[in-house]
C-alpha cells in the first residue's frame, strides 16, 4: 500500500494496533517496553532530591544493562552473543566485554560460561542472569556516600 504522506502511514498503524497493544502487551503477550529500577541510576534522597546511585555505572554500561533486559522477557536469563550485543549496543567487542565485567562488578549480572554444542564448533557462549538488585542497600549506601562528599 502505497501513503500519500507520513500522517496517513501512522494513522494506518495506529488503527492496526490491538487494544492490548495500546495497554503495552504486543501479540505475543510480551510487555512493548523494559523496567529498569531507579537506583541503577538514582536514588531519592530522605529530603526528597535525586542523587546519583552509589553503583556509578557508565552510561553505556546502563545501556547494555536495558538491552539484557530486553531479551530477558518473562525470565532472569539470557544468552545472546556478544556478536548479537556489539550489533545492538553498536560498541567494539572488547568494550561490550569490559561493560559486562562493570555490571557483574556492581551485582547487576552473573555470566556463567556454557559450552555450545558440537553443532556450534564448541564455541563458548554465555548466559547472563539478571540479578535481583538491593534497592534499600543501594539507597542507603548511596545517601551515606552523599553525606560524606
Amino acid at each position: 500500500m502505497s501513503y500519500q504522506n507520513n500522517s496517513e502511514y501512522l494513522a494506518e498503524i495506529e488503527y492496526e494496533q490491538s487494544e492490548t497493544e495500546m495497554e503495552g502487551v504486543n501479540k505475543t503477550g510480551h510487555y512493548n517496553f523494559v523496567i529498569v529500577d531507579r537506583e541503577i541510576v538514582i536514588v531519592v534522597h530522605p529530603d526528597g532530591f535525586n542523587i546519583p546511585s552509589c553503583l556509578n555505572l557508565s552510561l553505556e554500561a546502563i545501556g547494555l544493562y536495558v538491552v539484557l533486559k530486553a531479551h530477558a522477557i518473562a525470565k532472569n536469563f539470557v544468552f545472546p552473543s556478544i556478536t548479537t550485543l556489539e550489533k545492538l549496543a553498536r560498541k567494539s567487542r572488547p568494550f561490550i566485554i569490559k561493560l559486562l565485567r562493570e555490571l557483574e562488578e556492581k551485582g547487576l549480572i552473573s555470566i556463567k560460561k556454557r559450552k555450545k554444542g558440537t553443532r556450534q564448533r564448541g564455541v563458548d557462549r554465555n548466559i547472563y542472569h539478571i540479578l535481583q538488585i538491593d534497592k534499600v542497600g543501594i539507597a542507603s549506601k548511596s545517601v551515606q556516600e552523599f553525606s560524606q562528599k
